[in-house]
């Protein structure tokens, strides 16, 4: 009996495979670890605020492996604005170096207070942002604003469906009169040429109003998705 070799290739696949009791196995090395970023507070602090209050994003940063990079360029982001905040409140307030000389617990005094305000600004601007208050509002006048969208759909279609035989025979009726008066010298050209342009106009009126159907039921499916989401 010919002994099995220790390790064999798979030229079909690339994979290398070791013998183990009698049955080859794949040599399988586990993915690097995706890179880890660090995370500040202000990372922390948002990645708290998505998971209770805006879970789809949350998973869908972390399903995708983007949560921990965009935590880390979202507490830098938050950190520099912070810094900027608080050097323009500085000089808009004269919290100056020649204060701390003059009057240390007056600067510590006023810059706590600078510091404090700054760092609510950057929670509400960009950590704990909230829906605007206008969409509160705005929602309820488009649910309002559907109904007659959804109205004209179906009464356009309802109108369509019947008018579109009558139509077709009434341009049919103008198309052989204008033919009929053409042939036998009834009519002069313009008057036959009136009657084949009414013909058309007739006939093509309901596709008109056809492809302004598929225009409102588009709008209004789009109106009830955002409505939705």
């Amino acid at each position: 009996m010919n002994e099995l070799k220790k390790s064999i290739h798979d030229n079909a696949n690339g994979l290398d495979y070791t013998l183990v009791n009698d049955h080859y196995l794949p040599n399988l090395t586990a993915a690097a670890p995706a890179e880890q970023h660090p995370t500040g507070r202000w990372g922390r602090l948002h990645k708290m605020y998505l998971k209770e209050q805006h879970p789809i994003r949350y998973n869908q940063l972390l399903l995708s492996g983007e949560l921990s990079g965009y935590l880390a360029k979202l507490d830098k982001q938050a950190e520099e604005q912070l810094a900027l905040t608080v050097q323009q409140m500085q000089e808009s307030e004269g919290v100056t170096e020649a204060l701390k000389a003059a009057d240390q617990l007056e600067w510590v005094r006023r810059m706590n207070s600078i510091c404090n305000r700054a760092e609510e600004i950057i929670k509400s601007e960009l950590i704990l942002y909230k829906e605007m208050p206008t969409m509160a509002v705005l929602k309820p006048m488009l649910k309002l604003a559907l109904l007659p969208l959804l109205l004209a759909q179906w009464v356009g279609i309802f109108l369509t469906t019947f008018s579109t035989v009558l139509t077709n025979l009434l341009a049919g009726l103008f198309f052989f009169v204008a033919l009929a008066s053409r042939i036998m010298k009834l009519a002069d050209g313009g008057e036959v040429l009136k009657m084949l342009i009414t013909a058309f106009v007739v006939f093509v009126l309901p596709y008109i109003t056809i492809a302004a159907i598929a225009k409102i039921s588009f709008f209004a499916e789009e109106l009830r998705d955002f409505l939705q989401s």
